[in-house]
């Protein structure tokens, strides 16, 4: 497989903005449900079905777009911790709050939060039904100034919500729920034949970043990540990047055409094969939240500032990059194709400065690639570091 494609070339400023963030850590635990005898009749909500086919030949049409990768269906909800849920007090003083999502069909579920804000103490998870995918449990840790919040995928049709709240609290919690995302296109199970799920994987000639021939790479895989973007439904890639002062300060470049919603981007680190096999990924190492720095539509370029800095645990790298004009005799995309597992690709032929598709109004922003001749990238590629052969970022996918 091979494709055309056109990488914005971004000039990076030296930018000496200060910012401290705490990690979006889950701290762990378990839901009260799990240690104490609970009611079994807390309220459930059920989302409407989902038209896939319509939802499908709708993205057979965005693909020769510059339109981030859908893989989901958004639901607008008014669901809070006083209009929705089940309250149950318990002996302590405390109580808990659960609320039960069911999006009929789904492969995975995701929130957006209009209003997130728990006091100290408070403790909030999301399980799914089967007790097999649970993530939490978030805490005051993950307030915001901005009380925006999104949590990440969990696996399945159903997602139960619960949240525990001390007693004595100075304020109550506020849990007011945006959106409900409906999966439609499987992010889980990648390693499972395209004829069991015949969308949303990516093409057969993409290379896992843990394959031999990436050997040399390890440190550059480490700094791309997918993004949950456009409220929590589309998909772009992205890599951390450095500064010249070489603090850690948490900068993120991806493409200006995935920019929108940036306070509730989640950011997705690791999710790759452990081996050169098709083995599905973690999605649990995710930060939550970011703040557009700068970005521009020619070169399609956007560069944030993430509001939670990715922990130690994630062993996240920093890139280098290059603001300069010099071709590169190779290339290297490290990316995320059709949402799949981290996919690296090569083009051994010298890049050239060129106008995106021919736009002379556009200028010579970009490094063109000819063809990948090992790998290729895709829609959910956008935004993904383009590097040179010294293993410096030169610029972010755009399209082609």
């Amino acid at each position: 497989m091979q494709a055309t494609r056109l990488i914005a070339m971004t000039l990076f400023l030296s930018l000496a903005l200060a910012g401290s963030a705490v990690a979006q850590i889950s701290a762990g635990g378990t839901p009260v449900s799990l240690d104490k005898a609970l009611r079994a009749d807390f309220e459930s909500v059920t989302m409407p079905w989902v038209d896939v086919a319509a939802l499908l030949a709708e993205d057979e049409i965005e693909q020769s777009k510059a339109i981030p990768y859908r893989f989901g269906y958004p639901f607008e909800v008014n669901y809070d911790l006083d209009n929705s849920g089940t309250w149950e007090e318990l002996p302590d003083g405390g109580r808990v709050w659960r609320l039960r999502i069911v999006c009929p069909g789904a492969y995975s579920i995701n929130l957006v939060y209009r209003n997130f804000r728990l006091p100290e103490g408070a403790r909030f998870f999301i399980d799914n039904e089967d007790k097999s995918y649970l993530i939490g449990a978030f805490t005051s840790r993950n307030n915001k100034e901005y009380e925006k919040f999104a949590t990440g995928l969990v696996k399945g049709d159903v997602s139960i919500l619960e949240y525990y709240e001390p007693a004595g609290v100075d304020q109550p919690g506020i849990i007011d729920i945006q959106r409900v995302i409906h999966a439609y296109k499987n992010l889980f199970d990648r390693g499972v034949a395209k004829e069991v799920f015949d969308f949303g994987n990516s093409g057969s000639c993409n290379n896992n970043v843990h394959c031999p021939e990436a050997d040399d790479w390890q440190n550059e895989v480490r700094s791309s990540a997918m993004i949950l973007t456009s409220g929590g439904f589309r998909l772009c890639s992205g890599s951390m990047v450095n500064n010249v002062n070489q603090d850690l300060t948490p900068y993120f470049l991806t493409a200006n055409h995935c920019l929108g919603g940036e306070g509730t981007w989640i950011f997705m680190f690791n999710y790759e094969s452990p081996t050169c096999a098709n083995i599905d990924g973690p999605t649990w190492m995710t930060t939550s939240g970011s703040t557009l720095l700068a970005s521009n539509s020619y070169s399609d370029f956007g560069l944030l500032l993430l509001d939670e800095s990715p922990p130690d645990s994630y062993n996240v790298y920093y890139a280098g990059w290059a603001a300069d004009d010099q071709v590169s005799d190779t290339s290297v995309a490290i990316h995320h194709p059709s949402g799949d597992i981290k996919k690296i690709s090569w083009d051994n032929n010298p890049n050239s400065s060129a106008a995106y598709l021919g736009d002379p109004g556009s200028g010579n922003t970009h490094w063109r690639i000819g063809n990948w001749e090992d790998g290729t990238t895709e829609p959910g590629s956008s935004g993904s570091p383009l590097y040179n052969t010294e293993h410096r970022v030169v610029g972010q996918l755009h399209g082609g």
